[in-house]
């Protein structure tokens, strides 16, 4: 009879004996922690499939948000009904504890500053990512779990890269076509106005002509960071199948590696690409260093793969020679990114600028060269920082350091033989049943879902990838029930999204982030941890009853007021001026945080107003303006939008009165983004009509130094009209004059 060797069950996982009454409350116990374990799978798979890479401000992650808090209500109140309630923490797992403490201290300190929306519903994101963490950490404790839920990583990693796929075969061509087709017709329906010369349409055309996929995801860079950590997660299993003989899960697992590898060049992710390839050599040198069975041919066909890959790429077209003559300019741009990010934190070193609220503050010190405004600096520990505050970012580095220092050093437990007809422990085949379950559900639901959270359309593309995705969860099943499982490769795996989030970013962004908080829940435990077994009624009601509460917290600061606050708004876009009104109106009531429902509720004034000048019209556009301003004080667009709107009826009507106000506004708006040559040019023109020809000559100055310094043509003056039809050029040029005349002037004798 044939033999074959496997490895003793850890002591997480006890031999089962026969069941009696008195272990009847024990086996529902662990009947519902098989069910949350399913649920967090569920949730696990769901998240890089619905996307959440919004502005925080709308909250379409926060249905999310509200899932994992019920899934941690679900944890306590299970412990209520079972009688018995476990905690396992560690003392070093307090930074955390203190670092959604300290984020929660800085959202009431935003108001005044900045947006205390996004901060509110940032918040609750960090804390929800938190809370999976937690629950990873309760809930996944035996190495069989683990496996299963690794194994899950890979198989909702395959689904993703099939569908980025399909994208760049099918949908990325199909929409270039559409839009070829009728230009005009795809820029409203983008909600794009503006001629060909326009920057806005440049940009927007420019993203659509681009042939990276991004999948499920917002944004190509976040595609590639997450095949990164599963091209380095499936070749983990594949390597542990090897050493079971299973060549035919080998041979399907390595079609899945070659697949995420060829995705991953599809991205052209400069930062994903490196950091794999950093990520391979680490792997070689600890587990050499660490004497772990890891031979020099996989690293070699590791490294070698993406070589042909790379040289594929490049001998077929898919990549250009701009791979890597635009690295250097990307290089610049993260440059003046986190040269920003280190201004606003030095500004605010206590509590940032606000989670959130880092695009709002950002253009205050972004160089003259740069042209996009981004909403994070592409370095998720400087996110953090000018965020959040030094504080935050030394709370979370302390718990990066544990974990760093936590990495397996000891050699792997020896092995122990069993026959091959052994039959494998059947609670290790329910908890593996349990896991795969829920993920499925994700890969069925996460369409329904996504389009739900996101408002858009079902995306059944998603569903392309989900045959291939079964077949990996098969080829991982023999290892899931009885493998080993390698926590150097996972630590691997995290350092490699780590690596590439330090010059991508997105760290509060939970599709992008999730996995990391996967990793490290599955691998800073040890058996030293501290368990917390809470035997009588009231401590597990305590904690039952603070999970709800949490719940409840986070609808109603939260959820219901933005749900609310966009059902009237969208509304309100559909309806005669009475309805903007009433909707907008309703709108500013039911969020009194967000800035959506004032600004619209005063465009609604605005427009009235350009028709006739009422009295009721003008006092209704400045009460609305007022409340933008206040709950969104530090917004350059917003400063500049009501320039823009007080500059149109000052042309119309000649009031010096509204002029002063738009002059006020413009003036803010320069104040906020001082490097933005157009809000310069258009406070010229503004002083100008105000008679203020030095002012405006400054100004026009001003414009056309900052007009010279960058070299994004879309944007320069001589590219871009006024809205009567005027070159921003020639008209800026024209102010400049009474400045050279002053210097020209001969002085009296």
């Amino acid at each position: 009879m044939k033999r074959r060797k496997s490895f003793a069950p850890p002591p997480s996982e006890p031999p089962r004996r026969a069941a009696t009454p008195d272990r009847s409350a024990a086996l529902n116990a662990e009947r519902f922690s098989l069910l949350l374990c399913g649920y967090v799978a569920f949730l696990t798979a769901l998240t890089p499939l619905v996307g959440s890479e919004g502005p925080p401000g709308r909250g379409v992650e926060l249905p999310w948000v509200m899932m994992w808090i019920w899934g941690l209500a679900l944890w306590a109140i299970g412990g209520v009904l079972s009688g018995q309630l476990t905690i396992v923490w560690s003392k070093w797992e307090s930074l955390l504890a203190a670092f959604v403490v300290w984020l929660g201290i800085g959202v009431p300190l935003v108001a005044g500053s900045g947006e205390v929306r996004p901060a509110i519903n940032q918040f609750w994101t960090y804390a929800a990512l938190v809370i999976a963490y937690f629950l990873y950490r309760q809930l996944f404790r035996s190495d069989v779990r683990k496996r299963a839920l690794t194994a899950v990583v890979a198989a909702t990693v395959t689904l993703c890269a099939t569908y980025a796929v399909y994208q760049y075969q099918v949908e990325i061509p199909q929409m270039q076509a559409d839009y070829r087709a009728d230009p005009e017709k795809g820029r409203r329906d983008a909600g794009i106005l503006g001629d060909d010369d326009d920057p806005q349409v440049k940009n927007f055309e420019s993203r659509l002509f681009s042939t990276e996929p991004a999948a499920t995801f917002t944004l190509t860079n976040s595609l590639a960071g997450f095949l990164a950590v599963g091209l380095i997660v499936t070749a983990g299993i594949a390597i542990a199948q090897v050493r079971q003989r299973s060549y035919a899960q080998v041979a399907v697992l390595a079609l899945v590696v070659c697949l995420l590898c060829g995705t991953l060049i599809l991205t052209k992710s400069r930062t994903a690409v490196l950091a794999t390839v950093a990520g391979i050599g680490l792997w070689g040198l600890l587990a050499s260093s660490l004497r772990r069975h890891l031979p020099w041919k996989y690293l070699v066909g590791g490294v070698l793969l993406l070589v042909l890959a790379v040289g594929g790429g490049f001998a077929s077209g898919l990549l250009d020679r701009e791979v890597f003559t635009e690295a250097p300019k990307s290089i610049l741009y993260r440059l003046q990114y986190w040269q920003g990010a280190l201004d606003v934190t030095a500004e605010r070193p206590a509590f940032g600028c606000g989670l959130g609220n880092f695009q709002s503050f950002y253009p205050r010190y972004m160089p003259p060269s740069a042209s996009e405004t981004v909403a994070d600096p592409h370095n998720f520990l400087l996110e953090i920082a000018a965020s959040a505050g030094v504080p935050a970012i030394l709370l979370f580095l302390g718990f990066l350091a544990i974990w760093l220092m936590r990495f397996p050093t000891a050699e792997l437990p020896e092995e122990t033989e069993q026959t091959e007809d052994a039959p494998a422990d059947s609670s290790a085949g329910w908890n593996v049943t349990a896991i795969y379950a829920g993920a499925l559900a994700a890969f069925l639901v996460a369409p329904i879902v996504r389009a739900l959270m996101q408002e858009e359309m079902m995306t059944f593309g998603i569903w392309l990838g989900l045959p291939l995705a079964t077949v990996v969860g098969w080829a991982a099943q023999n290892w899931a029930l009885q493998g080993k499982l390698d926590l150097l490769t996972l630590r691997i795996a995290a350092i490699v999204l780590m690596i590439n989030l330090l010059a991508a970013g997105g760290i509060s962004f939970p599709s992008v982030a999730i996995w990391l908080w996967l990793i490290w829940g599955l691998t800073l435990g040890d058996q030293d941890d501290r368990q917390w077994q809470l035997d009588s009624f009231l401590p597990r009601v305590s904690v039952a009853g603070a999970a709800v509460l949490l719940l409840y917290a986070m609808a109603t600061t939260a959820l219901f007021p933005v749900m609310s606050a966009y059902t009237n708004i969208y509304s309100a876009m559909s309806g005669n001026f009475p309805q903007q009104i009433q909707y907008s109106e309703a709108a500013k009531a039911a969020d009194p945080y967000g800035a959506e429902g004032p600004q619209f509720l005063a465009n609604a004034y605005f427009q009235a107003w350009k028709t006739r000048p009422d009295p009721p019209f003008i006092a209704g556009a400045k009460e609305a303006a007022a409340e933008t301003l206040r709950r969104s004080p530090r917004s350059a667009t917003v400063q500049n939008w009501l320039a823009n709107n007080y500059w149109q009826l000052y042309q119309k009507y000649q009031d010096p009165a509204v002029l002063q106000l738009a002059i006020e506004r413009q003036q803010q708006a320069c104040r906020n983004f001082p490097t933005r040559g157009y809000f310069h040019a258009e406070l010229a023109q503004m002083y100008a009509a105000a008679g203020q020809k030095e002012d405006a000559a400054k100004e026009a100055t001003e414009a056309l130094r900052l007009n010279e310094m960058h070299d994004h043509s879309e944007l320069k003056f001589e590219n871009r009209r006024f809205d009567d039809g005027r070159s921003v050029l020639e008209a800026t040029q024209e102010l400049v004059e009474p400045i050279a005349a002053e210097k020209n002037r001969t002085p009296p004798s």
